[in-house]
């Protein structure tokens, strides 16, 4: 009888385990470089050279790719399955445009470094409706 009970809370712990992967998902890393915190405490900043191409981390849907806020640069914006967005920043270069649907490791622009970026760099956030989240535990491991 303990053993059954032992093997019920094990299979129960793996399917509350399988629940919670399914409510939190793991996202592609867009690059790969080396990885600081941003200077405004949103994200993360991944240094990589000029030019590298970027990914988009999830299936999704492109709802911005433009400059207009000065301090990011270039930058596009992805909303995901289940309210996550994503937001690329500092690019040199954009291959997508705003409703255009994009796949999981899909090329969506370059690295750079326009707005505040200081050297060549992605700017990465995670967001789950309007609250921010650290991308880092959302992020398959290297």
């Amino acid at each position: 009888m303990k053993r059954a009970l032992a093997l019920a809370a094990a299979i129960s712990a793996a399917a509350g385990a399988f629940a919670k992967d399914a409510q939190h998902p793991r996202f592609r890393w867009p690059v790969i470089g080396q990885i600081g915190q941003a200077r405004d405490g949103r994200g993360v900043d991944i240094a990589v050279p000029q030019g590298e191409a970027v990914h988009a981390a999830a299936d999704g849907t492109v709802i911005y790719a433009s400059d207009e806020i000065a301090s990011y640069g270039r930058m596009i914006v992805i909303r995901h399955a289940n309210d996550y967005v994503t937001t690329y920043a500092h690019l040199s270069d954009m291959a997508v445009t705003p409703g255009v649907a994009v796949k999981r490791g899909q090329i969506i622009g370059k690295t750079g470094k326009t707005g505040d970026a200081r050297r060549p760099e992605l700017h990465f956030e995670l967001r789950r409706g309007e609250t921010e989240l650290d991308p880092i535990g959302f992020l398959k491991p290297r």
